[in-house]
């Protein structure tokens, strides 16, 4: 058999070693008693059995699980009623995705094979020779254009072992059933909220929802040994900014002027929130954070119910809300908020929106500097149109500034009154300065004209002539340098573009050494070795200029780029693989970038109750004291991660908590104070423990641990130590809560059964992808990303989604009961989405046309024998052709694109892949359950994992 010839599931052939999946199980329902939320009844077990006939003609390898219902609202965290497996749970009626406290299946030694040992490189990506497309057969072993020798049966009187069935084991794909979740935060302590990239509508009834906070874990051990003892990372997430979701209020903003400001605790300076109990009439407040006992100001007095609460508390947010917004008076301490002593500040004015465009001939002969223009003119177009009631953070009264650069820095002087704009050269970059004192910064609707006949003109009077290095830190300062006027309000979110080597790289020639890569002195190549470049970042933190980086530039020097960015709290985008078909991507990403929420000036502090104190935080803020930390720029998007431990022990019937406050300033340059306070539960049983894990932000804290031991030591060391953490964890709980198993057996604790799944995921990212295709360059960016991203970003960035679109069916909803078929809108606008399938070839078709998206790209994949009218829509896409004939599952595929987009795909651009084009070898890494060059496939994976936790526990 050549190279070229491969393997489609369910075309003939099977590849060597395959079996198929062994025939259905059957479990006994399990019982429940809705009286204890912590009863759950024994694990249901299942053996994969070695009967399987081949010849049987009802069974399809890689068949996609049946579709879901239509989407409708379920509340979340209690037992649900007695209710259909095929229906979901009536509204009104709390929603849990499962009881069973552990997931249980018996692995097959046989089915495992070691890995190569960890260091080497395979220069095939991903292991395979050629490509792969949907439907297309993947490569057997043998030499490349040679025929497999023939194989023959050895007689043996020994009955085959049985194989795992991939089907059987926990998949995400589970998860997302394209229900819409109704969260209620004040259901109860101890509740894990919906996973993160699921859909669901959560309401602040005293918790935070989860889109602001989520925790490692929502029952906490008592003390420090059980800690240990469970292996679990004490966290919490924090999203300070985030946006709210679809059908939920924005976080109240709270105005306590007239009780003389904010009302706080005297002793530990927490705030007021839901938790604290009213005493002696309502005259006083017992602090739950220190339980300290505090007197109410007189014009904040309420009198009390016969219940303890105050008469007016539905009334005021802080009273019921676990996430509030308080203006913040005129006296309010900048510098720190443990400062008991109030600091006069001054009056914050709105920042600036600055555009920095690489001008050189390499961004104009890759189409980068036109892409780059046409992003501008659509931002400037959509700003033009949004008044400043709807969007405080791009609107017409934004205030916008241009400077591009080569080899020295262009100011642009874009006043509304000049018959066009006027250059301004600055060549001597040793002692930049801002050339004019007005002009360089103005409203957007006053120079909307001039700025856009500018930007028409750029292109002809840049990159017709070959330079050098371009002076990108150069430009960068002199951006600081103009945020620092009175003109750009005295701060500014600068958005630049490069596509030129700059100085950066040539300062810094020796950073690929080759002979590093694949050893423990790999982390040298991820550190920042320009100290101006580090320097830099730390001048735009203290002017207040936050600095998002677009790069295409090939062989940069990535780490020292990336240190500007996150010191000043900007993001870092890596397209290498940049062509102007991708400039509508690259104006969707502009655009977000600009539209998000943000605030600046900020100082953020952690309080806990007592015996629970801040350990470190990872995530890239800088720490001015023990619990401070500085933020000089936060959007939407920015997560912190908090580390928490304990310093003494706790009572199990304790309720700890942990309150974060941020002082900063909004877009419109008022100051307030941001504050969330998260209530949890203590427990002296890790059984209790175990069922209150968060998945979503157990693996997200495993990518920043990941991320930060990376730069002190090899890749090898970390992909182990991924490893070793998912094992501990396992091994804790199949110790402790399900020693009474029979020891062939992996138990797997529901809440976390997809830990395996997801470490192995974080492993084959391109963060820590052991494969010869993966250079230096291609990790910084992942890196940065995991530092200061969210679960709603990390976890469908571990495992992606793909919906198969070719199994919309032409069938039509039945109006009376409600059932909408796959592809259909509520009419609410709600899409039910079809199952998606898991991420291997075993579930890919030739006639299949496939859309898969990480919550930061969004693909339409068509297979190899796709019928023509699902080809016809992919070049409606790509803009190549016209649709001639409107088929009837048009409709359905343009409301799961849309439904996708409004979930999570904010920003991104569709694109088509075809079979054989260079972007499918993309895509092929997100295949995550298949064997990626030394990496383990899936099944295997967890064969290994169940052998080292029978290693542990012997």
């Amino acid at each position: 058999m050549s190279q070229n010839n491969y393997y489609t599931p369910g075309q003939g052939g099977a590849p060597t070693g395959y079996a198929g999946p062994p025939p259905p199980h059957t479990n006994a329902p399990p019982s429940y008693n809705p009286q204890n939320p912590y009863n759950h009844p024994p694990p249901s077990t299942f053996t994969p059995t070695p009967s399987y006939n081949p010849q049987n003609p009802t069974f399809t390898p890689g068949a996609p699980p049946a579709t879901g219902s239509a989407p409708t609202y379920y509340n979340y965290g209690q037992p649900p009623t007695a209710t259909p497996t095929h229906q979901p749970p009536p509204m009104g009626v709390q929603y849990q995705p499962s009881h069973n406290p552990t997931h249980v299946f018996t692995p097959t030694p046989q089915s495992y094979a070691p890995p190569p040992p960890p260091g080497q490189y395979n220069p095939q990506f991903p292991g395979q020779q050629g490509t792969f497309s949907p439907g297309v057969p993947a490569p057997q072993c043998g030499a490349p254009g040679q025929p497999l020798p023939p194989t023959q049966a050895v007689p043996s009187n020994k009955p085959a072992p049985p194989r795992i069935d991939p089907g059987q084991i926990p998949s995400p794909t589970s998860v997302a059933d394209g229900r819409v979740v109704k969260f209620l935060t004040g259901t109860g302590i101890a509740v894990v909220p919906p996973p993160a990239a699921t859909q669901y509508v959560a309401i602040d009834e005293g918790n935070p929802t989860p889109r602001y906070m989520r925790m490692s874990m929502y029952c906490i051990p008592a003390n420090n040994d059980l800690l240990s003892t469970s292996h679990i990372p004490f966290a919490a997430l924090i999203q300070p900014l985030a946006e709210p979701g679809r059908g939920e209020n924005k976080v109240p903003l709270v105005d306590m002027s007239a009780a003389g400001g904010p009302v706080r605790c005297r002793r530990c300076r927490g705030y007021l929130n839901p938790f604290n109990i009213f005493v002696d009439g309502g005259r006083k407040f017992i602090c739950k954070l220190c339980d300290c006992e505090n007197d109410v100001p007189d014009a904040y007095f309420s009198p009390l119910e016969p219940s303890g609460r105050r008469h007016d508390y539905q009334s005021r947010p802080e009273l019921s809300c676990g996430s509030i917004d308080i203006i913040a008076p005129s006296a309010t301490a900048t510098t720190t908020t443990t400062s008991a002593v109030p600091v006069l500040s001054q009056q914050a004015t709105p920042t600036s929106l600055l555009f920095l465009i690489d001008v050189s001939d390499s961004s104009a002969a890759s189409g980068f500097l036109q892409g780059a223009i046409c992003s501008l003119k659509n931002l400037l177009n959509t700003c033009k149109s949004t008044p400043a009631s709807s969007n405080p953070a791009l609107n017409e009264e934004t205030l916008i500034g241009l400077v591009t650069y080569d080899t020295s820095v262009h100011f642009w002087n874009i006043t509304g009154t000049l018959p066009q704009a006027q250059m301004l050269v600055v060549t001597d970059l040793t002692n930049l300065f801002v050339p004019l004192g007005s002009g360089l910064v103005v409203p957007l609707a006053k120079s909307f004209d001039v700025l856009n006949a500018l930007l028409d003109k750029l292109p002809n009077m840049f990159g017709t002539r070959a330079i050098g290095p371009v002076a990108y830190t150069a430009a960068v300062e002199a951006c600081s340098l103009l945020a620092q006027t009175q003109q750009a309000g005295g701060g500014a979110r600068v958005i630049s573009f490069l596509a030129a080597s700059s100085e950066v790289n040539t300062n810094n020639k020796k950073r690929d050494d080759l002979k590093l890569v694949g050893t423990d002195k790999e982390r040298i190549l991820y550190g920042v070795r320009d100290s101006n470049l580090k320097n830099l970042g730390a001048m735009c933190a203290k002017r207040m200029t936050a600095v998002d980086l677009i790069t295409v530039a090939p062989q940069q020097d990535m780490a020292s780029l990336a240190a500007v960015t996150s010191t000043s709290g900007g993001k870092l985008h890596y397209l290498p693989s940049f062509t102007p078909r991708d400039s509508a991507s690259l104006s969707a990403l502009v655009l977000r970038s600009a539209q998000r929420d943000y605030g600046y000036d900020g100082v953020a502090h952690v309080r806990t109750s007592r015996g629970i104190t801040v350990s470190e935080y990872l995530g890239g803020p800088t720490m001015t004291s023990a619990k401070d930390i500085e933020l000089p720029f936060v959007h939407s998007e920015t997560c912190l991660a908090v580390c928490l431990k304990h310093d003494d022990k706790l009572d199990d019937k304790t309720e700890p908590l942990i309150q974060f406050a941020m002082l900063y300033t909004s877009p419109n340059g008022q100051k307030r104070i941001r504050v969330h306070t998260m209530k949890l539960s203590c427990s002296t049983t890790l059984g209790n423990v175990f069922r209150s894990a968060d998945l979503d932000a157990i693996s997200n804290m495993f990518a920043r641990i990941a991320a930060k031991e990376m730069m002190q030591a090899g890749l090898a060391y970390v992909r182990g130590l991924l490893q070793d953490k998912c094992v501990e964890i396992l091994s804790a709980y199949r110790k402790h809560c399900a020693s009474s198993s029979a020891p062939g057996q992996l138990i797997l604790p529901e809440s976390l059964k997809l830990l395996p799944i997801y470490t192995l995921s974080i492993m084959k990212n391109f963060l820590l992808r052991n494969t010869g295709d993966v250079v230096p360059d291609d990790r910084i960016a992942p890196l940065h990303f995991f530092n200061t991203s969210s679960p709603s970003l990390t976890t469908p960035y571990f495992y992606p989604r793909c919906i198969p679109l070719h199994k919309l069916s032409n069938e039509e909803s039945d109006s009376k009961s409600g059932q909408l078929v796959p592809g259909d809108a509520d009419p609410e606008g709600r899409t039910n989405l079809p199952t998606p399938i898991r991420l291997s070839t075993e579930y890919l078709e030739a006639e299949g046309f496939y859309l898969i998206e990480n919550g930061q790209e969004i693909f339409l994949w068509l297979g190899r024998n796709a019928p023509a009218h699902f080809a016809e829509y992919a070049a409606a896409v790509d803009g190549t052709a016209e649709i001639q004939t409107q088929h009837p599952v048009y409709t359905r595929i343009e409301n799961v694109i849309r439904a996708v987009y409004t979930q999570r795909c904010k920003g991104a651009v569709l694109r088509t892949v075809r079979p054989r084009e260079l972007l499918e070898t993309k895509l092929i890494g997100w295949l995550v359950e298949d064997k990626l060059g030394d990496h383990m496939s899936y099944v295997d994976f967890l064969c290994h994992v169940h052998k080292l936790i029978q290693g542990r526990l012997a």
